[in-house]
């Protein structure tokens, strides 16, 4: 993982060098972990047509259960918009 500081800008007593290099090893972390991605984007996602549960779960890095979640709030915030919708007709 990314080894981000907890405080913005540069760290007390941190050599100028330093931070390049700090700065170096995050962009190459970064990189590594996009690299080891099966997916970069909802675009890439979307290519690849329908997935299953697990699939969907194994590429955001949530369990099963918490995709089911996540999918069940998202079927209540569309059922509340077309109701929404509905009464403004």
């Amino acid at each position: 993982m990314l080894n981000v500081p907890r405080e913005p800008g540069r760290r007390r007593a941190l050599k100028a060098t330093a931070a390049a290099e700090l700065v170096r090893v995050w962009i190459d972390d970064a990189v590594e972990l996009l690299a080891g991605m099966p997916a970069s984007c909802s675009l890439d996602e979307a290519d690849a047509g329908a997935l299953g549960r697990m699939a969907v779960a194994s590429n955001v890095g949530r369990s099963r259960e918490g995709i089911r979640q996540v999918r069940r709030v998202a079927i209540a915030a569309l059922a509340r918009a077309r109701q929404a919708e509905a009464a403004c007709r």
